[in-house]
């Protein structure tokens, strides 16, 4: 993990804020049809690390459907912007 996450990631800890994590839709073409975390990993890692919160962009492609998300209570969000961590599928 690169040195500057590492450390603002332990300041937001030492404060108590919660860190928002965003999982972006994969935009290249043709659409990858993979996740950087699974629905269940997101559910275990919310009840192992509290102050982590997720959020999800909407995707078409994605091989766990929007649908999947919400029934999960896992938030879907257009704009992840406030968000403290991007998380993405990347390309070899």
């Amino acid at each position: 993990m690169d040195l500057y996450l590492h450390n603002r990631i332990k300041n937001i800890f030492r404060c108590g804020k919660s860190v928002k994590v965003g999982i972006l839709r994969e935009t290249k073409n043709p659409p990858d049809r993979r996740v950087p975390l699974t629905p269940p990993q997101i559910i275990a890692l919310k009840k192992i690390i509290r102050l982590f919160e997720f959020c999800v962009q909407p995707s078409d492609y994605r091989c766990y459907s929007d649908e999947n998300m919400n029934n999960l209570n896992i938030p879907l969000k257009e704009d992840l912007h406030d968000c403290d961590i991007l998380m993405g599928v990347k390309r070899g």
